[in-house]
C-alpha cells in the first residue's frame, strides 16, 4: 500500500512460499514503527490495531538487530502458533539471507522444548517427548471407560455430570481443558481437590482424582529406559523456565541457553506460563519486544491471557509485570476509513483488559470501503451466495484465489462450507484436518489392509469388499459385482457351491484364484496384501515397514501426483489424499520413535482409538486456493477479500456470560484472584 510519506510495503509470499521482499529491500516505516524498531529499553510493549503493522515491526526489529551486530542465534521470535511461526520464519529468512544454528521463530512451547532437550542431552538422558492432544484424549477416554466398567477405585461424579455424557468427546474436551489449565498454573491434583472443597466445586474433586490417575499413567508410559520424559504441552513452558533457573546447579559448566533479544508477536495469545518464561529470560539479560492487540485474542480456550498485555507496563514482580515502555501504532495501513470505522465499532464492544490506546488508530486512506452485509434465509443459500461472491471476485476482478478467505465459527461449519464451495468449483483448502486421521478416505484402506496383514483382523467378506472398492483395489460397485459373478460362475462350473463372499476372500489370498477369467481386476489388491504380509513377517518389522510395503505395492503415488498437478476437482481430491498419506506416515514415524519395540498391530489400534483430529508436521500441498478456516486460524493473517459466514445474533457472536460444565475458565479466574468460581466465562466474540 502506498500513498503517504510513510507508506508501508507489505510482504506477500509468492506462490512458492518465498517472500517477495528479499535482502536489501527498503521498508518504509511510519514514525511509531521506526521508534519501536529503534528502541533499546529492557522491555517495550507495542500496541496496535489490526493492520497497523505489528508483525512488520517484529520482522524489522530482528533485521535491525542482526545488522546491528547480533548473531541470529542471539535472537528469538515467539509466535502464537506453529503455522504463523513458519510463515514469519520464511519472511525473516528471506530478509536476512543468513543461516542460523537454531530456528529464529518458534512457538513458546517449541522454544521451551528445545531448552529441555538441550538439558536432557547434556545430562545424558533420553530426549523428552510431548503428549499430543489426540493422545491426551485417548488416555482420558480409556480412564473414563475403565471407571464406567467398574475397574479400580470408583469415581463418583456429581449429579450434574450424567453417566451418559462421560463417553462423549465434548466432555473429554472440557476435562482435558480443565486439567491442562490446572497444570499450566502449577496446580497438583491435591491443590485442585483443595480448591474444590474450599469453593464447593465437587466436579473439581472428581477431576482431581482422575488427574492423579492421568499423571500416574503418563509417568508409567515414560518409564522405559530408552524413552525420555513425556510432557503435556501445558507444562512444558513452565518446565523450561524452571530448568533455566536451576541450569547451573543441574548442568554445571554447560552453556545455558540464552538470547539477547526476544520478540513476542501476538502477545495477547501468551499464557501465564509464557509470562513466567519471559520473566526468566528478562532477568537473564534479554531485551524484550512485545507486540499485541488485546482485542484480537482467539486462543483463550487454550489458556491465552490477554490481560498480560495490560500488566506488561507495570513495574513489579507479579505475573507478566515487566515494566515495559509502551509505544502505540496509530496508522492502520490495511484499512480505508470505512473499514476502519467498522473494525473500531466492533472493538468497542470487546471488554478492555488494561489497554485501549490502540483503538484510536486512523486509516491510512480515505474512502468508504467495501463492507457488505447479506441476510439470507438458509445455510444452503448462504453457501451459494459465498460461492458466487468468490467466483465473481476471481472472474470479474481478477482476484487470485489465494487472496480470499472464508471464516466460520466452528470446524463443523468449515466442513460444510468446504463441501459446498468444492461443489461450486471453488478451489478451497482447510487449515488442518477436520476429521481423525483414521477417517481420511486415503488413510482408511491402508489401515484396514495393515490390520489384515499383521493379524489384528481377519479378512472377511465385508473387509474384502471395502478394500476392493478403495483406491487399493481400484474397483467400483459394478466392477466388484462382475468379479463376484465371475468367481461364482467358475465355482459352479467346477461343481462347488461356495458363496461369492467366500470366493472373494480366497481370491485375495491365493494366486490360483486370480487365474479365474474375470477375477483379475482384484489382482493388484492381492499383491498389496501379499506385500504387507511379507513385510510384517520380517524380523524387527515395525509400523513404518509394513505401511511402506503396502503403499509401494499399491502404486498410487504417481497417478495421484499427476492428478494433483492437473488441477480441478480431481486434483484437489488427490492433493487431500496425498496429504493424508503423508500424515499417516508421519504418525507411524512418531509412534515408532516413541514406542520402538511395539508391534505394528499396536500402531493400528492406537490410531483407530483416536477420536480427535491430530495436527501433523508432515508436508502438505500448496496451491492457489481459498482458505476456509475458523477465527483461531485466521488471526494475524490478511487477504484482499474475506467472507465471515454464519453470523447470527445470539449464536455468533454470543455475548452472554456463561460457564462450561467443568468450569475451566472459572478455575483460571479463581487462581488469578479475579473472581469467585461462578459462571464468569467470557463471551465468545
Amino acid at each position: 500500500m502506498t500513498g503517504s510519506p510513510h507508506a508501508l510495503r507489505l510482504v506477500r509470499p509468492a506462490f512458492a512460499d518465498v517472500p517477495e521482499l528479499g535482502a536489501g529491500a527498503l521498508v518504509e516505516l511510519d514514525p511509531e514503527q521506526a521508534a519501536a524498531v529503534a528502541a533499546t529499553d529492557p522491555a517495550v510493549l507495542v500496541l496496535g490495531a489490526p493492520g497497523t503493522g505489528k508483525t512488520t515491526v517484529a520482522l524489522e526489529a530482528v533485521v535491525a538487530a542482526v545488522e546491528g551486530g547480533l548473531s541470529p542465534e542471539d535472537v528469538l521470535v515467539l509466535s502464537s502458533g506453529r503455522r504463523s511461526a513458519a510463515d514469519l520464519r520464511d519472511r525473516v529468512s528471506a530478509r536476512l539471507r543468513r543461516t542460523s544454528g537454531r530456528p529464529l521463530v518458534q512457538t513458546a512451547a517449541a522454544a521451551a522444548f528445545s531448552v529441555l532437550r538441550s538439558r536432557a542431552s547434556l545430562l545424558g538422558d533420553p530426549v523428552p517427548t510431548l503428549v499430543s492432544g489426540a493422545e491426551q484424549d485417548l488416555l482420558l477416554g480409556d480412564l473414563l471407560a475403565g471407571h464406567a466398567a467398574g475397574d479400580g477405585v470408583p469415581l463418583a461424579w456429581p449429579p450434574e455430570v450424567r453417566p451418559d455424557v462421560l463417553g462423549l468427546r465434548p466432555f473429554r474436551d472440557e476435562l482435558r481443558d480443565l486439567l491442562m489449565r490446572a497444570a499450566e498454573r502449577g496446580l497438583t491434583p491435591v491443590d485442585l481437590a483443595a480448591l474444590a472443597e474450599e469453593h464447593d466445586r465437587p466436579v473439581w474433586a472428581s477431576a482431581a482424582r482422575l488427574y492423579e490417575e492421568y499423571l500416574d499413567v503418563v509417568q508409567l508410559r515414560a518409564g522405559t529406559p530408552d524413552l525420555g520424559a513425556r510432557l503435556d504441552p501445558a507444562v512444558v513452558v513452565d518446565e523450561a523456565a524452571q530448568a533455566l533457573l536451576t541450569w547451573d546447579d543441574e548442568v554445571p559448566g554447560a552453556v545455558r541457553p540464552r538470547w539477547r533479544l526476544v520478540v513476542v508477536d501476538d502477545h495477547q495469545e501468551s499464557t501465564s506460563a509464557t509470562a513466567r518464561l519471559l520473566r526468566v529470560l528478562a532477568d537473564d539479560g534479554a531485551r524484550l519486544l512485545l507486540l499485541a492487540d488485546p482485542d484480537a485474542a482467539v486462543q483463550t480456550f487454550r489458556g491465552a491471557t490477554p490481560s498480560l498485555v495490560g500488566r506488561a507496563g507495570v513495574r513489579g514482580s507479579g505475573p507478566g509485570e515487566l515494566g515495559a515502555r509502551t509505544i502505540v501504532l496509530r496508522t492502520a495501513w490495511r484499512h480505508d476509513a470505512g473499514l476502519r470505522s467498522v473494525v473500531g465499532r466492533v472493538a468497542e464492544r470487546v471488554g478492555a483488559v488494561g489497554a485501549v490506546q490502540h483503538r484510536r488508530a486512523v486509516a491510512a486512506r480515505p474512502g468508504a470501503g467495501d463492507v457488505r452485509v447479506a441476510v439470507l434465509p438458509s445455510t444452503a443459500q448462504e453457501a451459494a451466495f459465498v460461492a458466487h461472491t468468490l467466483r465473481s471476485a476471481h472472474v470479474e476482478r481478477g482476484l487470485p484465489w489465494s487472496q480470499m478467505a472464508v471464516v466460520a465459527r466452528s470446524g463443523a461449519q468449515v466442513t460444510a462450507l468446504r463441501r459446498a464451495l468444492t461443489g461450486a468449483s471453488v478451489p478451497v483448502s482447510v487449515l488442518g484436518s477436520d476429521v481423525p486421521l483414521r477417517e481420511e478416505p486415503a488413510a482408511r484402506p491402508l489401515l484396514d489392509a495393515m490390520r489384515v496383514c499383521v493379524g489384528a483382523a481377519t479378512l472377511d467378506a465385508t473387509t474384502a469388499a471395502r478394500l476392493a472398492c478403495s483406491p487399493l483395489g481400484g474397483l467400483d460397485t459394478v466392477g466388484l459385482r462382475r468379479v463376484r459373478r465371475a468367481l461364482r460362475s467358475h465355482e459352479l462350473a467346477q461343481g462347488g457351491g461356495r458363496t461369492s463372499d467366500v470366493l472373494l476372500v480366497e481370491a485375495l489370498g491365493s494366486d490360483d484364484a486370480l487365474q479365474v477369467p474375470g477375477a483379475r481386476p482384484v489382482a493388484r489388491l492381492a499383491r498389496v496384501l501379499a506385500a504387507g504380509r511379507t513385510a510384517a513377517a520380517l524380523p524387527g518389522a515395525d509400523a513404518q515397514t509394513v505401511l511402506w510395503a503396502l503403499w509401494s505395492a499399491a502404486e498410487q503415488a504417481e497417478p495421484w501426483r499427476r492428478s494433483a498437478l492437473a488441477g480441478g476437482a480431481a486434483g484437489e481430491r488427490a492433493d487431500r489424499d496425498l496429504d493424508a498419506v503423508l500424515a499417516l506416515f508421519r504418525a507411524a514415524e512418531t509412534f515408532v520413535d516413541r514406542m520402538p519395540r511395539s508391534a505394528p498391530a499396536a500402531f493400528v489400534d492406537w490410531l483407530q482409538a483416536q477420536d480427535l483430529p491430530s495436527d501433523s508436521l508432515a508436508a502438505r500441498a500448496r496451491r492457489a486456493s481459498v482458505q476456509v478456516l475458523t477465527p483461531a486460524g485466521a488471526a494475524g493473517r490478511e487477504w484482499d477479500l474475506v467472507v465471515v459466514a454464519g453470523v447470527q445474533e445470539g449464536a455468533w457472536p454470543d455475548l452472554r456470560l456463561r460457564d462450561s460444565l467443568l468450569g475451566a475458565q472459572a478455575l483460571v479466574d479463581l487462581v488469578a484472584g479475579r473472581a469467585t468460581p461462578a459462571a464468569t466465562d467470557d463471551a465468545e466474540a
